[in-house]
């Protein structure tokens, strides 16, 4: 039976921790880093969600009865932490740190705030039961290395018009069905959807200026991508063992193709 978070009891917790109080509000974790700003930065008592399947990070907290507004997601927060299928963050949490969701096998859905505008490297990696993911009305302008790798369920994705970088492998060995990367994206760098296998269709934007070596690579479901006119050079193995690609039209501006770009 699921806990009723609102039946717990207030249990805090201060310990002064370099130049932050840590403290613990119903058996979570948290830094209080100002007069107003926290972070949550984990589970302190795991006997209390050992049994919950999702969790609701509140927008503030009170410490010392002062008002602690929630605004970050701090580094491996739940890292391994495998018991929740949905996370809803508050509205204010604007940065999601590095491996803070890592290999949280279960999580099936998080909420993703309209003011976030930074996500960390390999938030979300080994997420494997993430389904969906919805960037959209994000301020978020790069996605990091690694970030959803290996999210095997997540089978579709519309990248916001902000992000104008995706880092290396960010989205490599996901489940994607669909891709499509809105008008502003410039540059995709090394691998970042490698190894998706369910991938068919692309639609890459217009000013796209950069594909990594292998951002394809392993895609061997890919059925249908146009290469933008502003993308002037073919990089290494960016289509290696594309194997449903039958067919690829090259514009006029594409002046250099590297070799073993279409080694399958």
């Amino acid at each position: 039976m699921k806990k009723i978070f609102s039946e717990i009891i207030l249990f805090i917790i201060s310990i002064s921790f370099a130049n932050a109080q840590m403290c613990v509000v119903d058996g979570l974790r948290y830094y209080a880093y100002s007069m107003t700003q926290a972070s949550f930065a984990g589970i302190e008592d795991t006997a209390l969600y050992s049994s919950v399947t999702s969790l609701k990070i509140p927008n503030t907290i009170k410490v010392d009865g002062s008002t602690k507004y929630v605004e970050k997601i701090k580094i491996e927060a739940l890292y391994g932490f495998d018991y929740f299928e949905e996370i809803t963050l508050p509205n204010g949490i604007t940065s999601i740190e590095d491996y803070a969701f890592k290999n949280c096998s279960k999580l099936k859905t998080i909420s993703m705030p309209n003011g976030m505008y930074s996500l960390g490297t390999g938030a979300f990696k080994g997420c494997s039961s993430l389904e969906k993911i919805d960037l959209s009305n994000t301020s978020i302008m790069q996605i990091p290395q690694e970030c959803f790798y290996g999210c095997s369920s997540l089978d579709s994705l519309v990248i916001p018009k902000k992000a104008n970088y995706l880092y290396d492998s960010a989205f490599a060995y996901c489940g994607i069905r669909y891709l499509e990367i809105e008008n502003s994206n410039e540059n995709i760098y090394e691998g970042v959807f490698a190894g998706c296998k369910n991938l068919e269709t692309v639609v890459l934007p217009e000013q796209l200026r950069n594909l990594g070596n292998g951002t394809f690579a392993d895609c061997s479901g890919l059925k249908r991508i146009t290469l933008p006119n502003e993308l002037t050079s073919i990089k290494a193995n960016l289509f290696k063992n594309c194997s449903s690609l039958d067919s690829l039209e090259l514009h006029p501006n594409i002046t250099m193709i590297y070799t073993d770009d279409f080694g399958r």
